[in-house]
């Protein structure tokens, strides 16, 4: 036994002796931990950290498997100490902060059932990954991927029932710091967002996240801008600094119209101090010191606070489209596509380069949800700010470049030998997709759009089903039958979107488009309500036009359009008697509030339609029918 002992002393001597040597060759590699991350270890730890390789190896193996068996046990928040304790020990092993992310985001998360504790658990694995692993470990492709696959699956997903929480709290911490983007063309939206990125910011590692505000690059705005050292210095005469302060404000106090679309009600002043800071957020002489300071905190915060580059997030829609930042999938791409940047010094125009396929996937099909989800309608709550009312609607606009990243992961699989060249891993799924795009296209009247889709299938992958050889509209109604029975949620996706092009054609004065595409929505309706089963057919067709009307009128950001005041009025007198009879109660108190917001006649942009008042009295008369009967009215 002493022979033992004597044995293990020298190795574990001699392992501290190569302890400097390994630590300078770590630190050469970029592997040493930066001196901005503060180490959370418990003391004895600590130790452990600082002894020999030779002492840390068996504690961490026997960590490792107590953390396992902790887990297994659904003991998870005693598997958490463990796992605390294994990154203290490896802060570069990717691996410990994989398991410890996934312990929190995911095991933890559902042992918990109040949408608070939720949110807290899954947030907190999302940001030990990206405030704490990551920066340890910048050249771990795992890390990246980790992060960008809790964006979009456990957040952007809808496997977890409380899924919509996790939605609803980003997109108030994005709406938060980046305000809605501008409701317009791509060239508008990515125009607002260059002024952020085009900001001044330091963009140095080492020493990110020390600081939330530069002062020295805060300095240098002020000596060079006029504008934005008066809008400054109007900010501190009423209490408010250039940091978050100012965020907070601005999105209390603005009327700037992107602003305007995110409330239903006028921001309250309750008081002097209200008062006058709502007077300076909104004083037309410091619009171009207020747009300077804004976008130099939002891109500050952007780096020091989020870890996200503003250059490479403008880059993202510059090559992929106008993304909402206030949405989980965007950012599910930007920690795939940054890692890919880091790890590989990949510029944006060779990606296609990239050999990792896995990755990639997060990048597809982050597009995709985008395409079906990637157009937020968001309302602020004001008893409840983290829980707005949020609606996710499609963006047609993210299509093409869905349809250029499939190619790209067919040749990237092709280059790596991933599938014989008859063959294609994504040819399903890619079909699929191109389906629901058709679909998506048709009533919006892109019909050359969707024809274009339907060619491509069959120049690519020559499909047997002769239905790709029909008509656009005969292919398009096939849909709604694909499965033998008439899908409820086809049928919808058709009729609705059907219903506003049409109104909308109106408006710019093609009858003849807006009579097609109005057909085509009660086509689909009868063919839907003749084959469903009684329990799944839908609302008389003269409801839903009242209810996609409505919308049109109110809320038009609603159902996806920008309609100003004005235009709604003309769509107004544009209705038939019938549906303005149906709509004008209904839409009257908000419209009423809005006009009376942009000093406009309520009464002469939509007076009540002829006959109101015997309408109403009907609609009365079958009400107290059908109470009387015990049924409900229509």
């Amino acid at each position: 036994m002493p022979l033992w002992l004597v044995v293990a002393g020298v190795l574990f001597a001699s392992a501290g002796m190569l302890q400097p040597k390994l630590d300078r060759l770590s630190e050469e590699a970029g592997l040493s931990q930066p001196d901005n991350i503060p180490a959370q270890r418990s003391p004895w730890s600590a130790v452990l950290t600082v002894a020999p390789g030779g002492l840390r190896a068996p504690a961490i193996g026997y960590l490792w498997i107590q953390a396992e068996e902790l887990k297994n046990q659904g003991r998870y928040y005693d598997a958490l100490q463990k796992a605390q304790m294994i990154c203290a020990l490896q802060p570069h092993f990717a691996g410990a902060w994989i398991f410890q992310a996934w312990n929190m985001a995911y095991n933890i998360s559902v042992g918990t059932h109040t949408p608070e504790h939720r949110w807290l658990w899954v947030h907190n694995g999302l940001k030990l990954l990206r405030d704490q692993g990551i920066p340890r470990n910048p050249n771990s492709m795992n890390l990246y991927r980790e992060l960008a696959w809790i964006f979009f699956h456990k957040m952007g997903g809808s496997t977890d029932d409380m899924h919509f929480v996790y939605k609803q709290r980003w997109a108030a911490l994005m709406q938060r710091l980046l305000a809605p983007p501008p409701y317009g063309t791509t060239a508008e939206t990515l125009d607002a967002f260059r002024r952020i990125a085009s900001a001044r910011l330091v963009k140095d590692r080492r020493v990110q996240g020390r600081v939330m505000i530069q002062e020295d690059q805060l300095r240098l705005l002020l000596d060079e801008n006029p504008a934005a050292a008066a809008f400054a210095a109007a900010l501190g005469g009423v209490g408010v600094g250039v940091d978050e302060s100012l965020l907070e404000a601005y999105n209390r106090y603005s009327m700037d119209i992107n602003m305007q679309s995110v409330r239903l009600l006028a921001p309250k002043l309750a008081n002097d101090q209200d008062r006058a800071v709502s007077a300076v957020i909104n004083d037309p002489v410091h619009a171009a010191g207020r747009d300077a300071l804004l976008a130099f905190v939002r891109a500050q915060l952007l780096w020091n606070q989020y870890k996200m580059d503003p250059e490479w997030m403008l880059g993202l829609m510059e090559t992929y489209g106008p993304m909402d930042w206030r949405l989980t999938w965007p950012h599910a791409i930007y920690w795939a596509t940054y890692g890919f940047h880091v790890v590989e010094n990949t510029p944006m125009e060779s990606l296609r380069r990239v050999e990792a396929l896995n990755n990639s996937r997060n990048i597809l099909n982050g597009l995709k949800d985008l395409t079906w989800n990637g157009r937020l309608v968001y309302f602020d709550n004001p008893d409840a700010p983290d829980s707005p009312a949020i609606r996710f609607n499609p963006d047609p606009r993210f299509i093409e470049t869905t349809q250029a990243e499939h190619q790209r992961l067919l040749e990237l699989a092709r280059t790596q030998r991933l599938e014989a060249e008859e063959q294609n891993i994504f040819k399903a799924g890619h079909i699929n997709y191109i389906i629901n795009a058709i679909q998506m296209l048709y009533p919006l009247n892109r019909h050359a759009d969707a024809r274009a889709l339907m060619d491509y299938v069959n120049q690519q992958y020559k499909p047997e089903d002769e239905s790709w050889k029909w008509d656009l509209q005969e292919f398009v109604v096939k849909q709604l039958n694909a499965d033998g029975d008439p899908i409820r949620s086809v049928a919808i996706s058709q009729i609705m979107p059907a219903i506003e092009t049409s109104w909308l054609l109106r408006l710019q004065g093609q009858e003849a488009q807006a009579k097609s595409m109005m057909q085509h929505g009660l086509r689909v309706f009868n063919l839907y309500q003749q084959k469903a089963v009684e329990r799944n057919k839908l609302q008389p067709m003269e409801l839903i036009q009242a209810d996609v009307t409505s919308s049109l009128l109110v809320m038009p950001r609603v159902r996806e359009f920008n309609l100003p005041l004005l235009d709604r009025a003309r769509l107004y007198r544009l209705l038939p008697d019938w549906l303005r009879l149906m709509v004008y109660d209904g839409v009257t108190p908000l419209l009423m509030r809005q006009c009376e917001a942009q000093n406009e006649p309520f009464a002469e942009l939509f007076p009540p339609p002829p006959g109101i008042e015997q309408f109403r009295a009907e609609v009365k008369a079958r009400q107290e029918a059908a109470q009387q009967q015990g049924a409900p009215s229509r």
